[in-house]
């Protein structure tokens, strides 16, 4: 019975409705809803990271990480009780490794949408034995607010790809749990490939196995900043032959995602 009421109800309340209640009755601060035909369609049914409450606790939230008064921010919450990126750490350690990262050649890391330093803060405490440059590409007034609140000799914020490059030769580009997000994933990758980094780290991300990518609304709740976001079921076909074709095969695979290493065959990209 509770199953064909359940089917009953999504089929005669508004989608934000049955959301909204499996969110309430299961006390989940995540939901997913549709299956729209592109990202721009979902787009048009989301808020998305540019609203205002976003940056605002993200910010409040970042700060009190940088003071060491909590572990991570995730979602806009200050989290007292370390939770490691075990996959992102042991992806920049190989590559420290094998690129040899000294106090000379320190190891240069783009990280692509790491809003104000999220993982770096985060992984810190193992970050700080590798010579090391970071740098976040994110939106305008996060560059503005990490450059002034949050930057230091290592990490530093840009509005771009081509403008973090501009730092220094870059080992090593990551996306963690923001490829999804981006209208246009793939040709982010092949930009970043066009830089011909020796790895591109992909990590955090929504994995399926089909052909072909899958859009839907990502709703947040309460404890987390509330906000509703267009992303994409990255289809793990589709990117692997994209990443062959832009000169990179994965090394290793993870839940979420793939530490790609350049071929050392490939030559410049046009």
């Amino acid at each position: 019975m509770v199953p064909l009421l359940k089917s009953f109800a999504r089929q005669i309340l508004p989608e934000r409705v049955t959301v909204a209640a499996r969110v309430l009755f299961r006390r989940l601060p995540i939901a997913y809803s549709g299956r729209y035909s592109s990202f721009a369609a979902a787009a048009r049914h989301a808020t998305g990271y540019a609203d205002p409450v976003i940056f605002e606790t993200t910010r409040k939230a970042a700060l009190a990480v940088k003071r060491g008064e909590a572990a991570f921010e995730h979602g806009g919450v200050a989290r007292r009780t370390p939770n490691y990126s075990w996959a992102a750490l042991t992806s920049l350690q190989h590559a420290a490794i094998t690129g040899h990262a000294s106090p000379q050649r320190p190891l240069h890391v783009v990280d692509f949408g790491g809003s104000l330093g999220a993982l770096y803060f985060k992984n810190r405490r193992f970050l700080e034995a590798i010579p090391l440059l970071w740098s976040i590409v994110e939106q305008p007034h996060y560059v503005a607010c990490g450059n002034a609140e949050f930057a230091d000799a290592r990490l530093a914020f840009f509005s771009s790809i081509a403008e973090a490059a501009a730092r220094a030769p870059v080992d090593a580009i990551l996306f963690a749990s923001s490829l999804e997000y981006s209208e246009a994933p793939y040709d982010l990758l092949t930009q970043a490939a066009a830089l011909r980094p020796a790895f591109i780290i992909i990590t955090g991300t929504h994995l399926i196995d089909g052909a072909e990518d899958e859009f839907r609304v990502q709703r947040l709740y309460a404890p987390l900043h509330p906000a509703s976001l267009a992303m994409r079921y990255v289809s793990k076909r589709k990117l692997i032959e994209h990443m062959e074709a832009i000169g990179y095969g994965p090394i290793a695979a993870f839940d979420q995602g793939y530490l790609l290493q350049r071929r050392p065959d490939i030559g410049d990209l046009a």
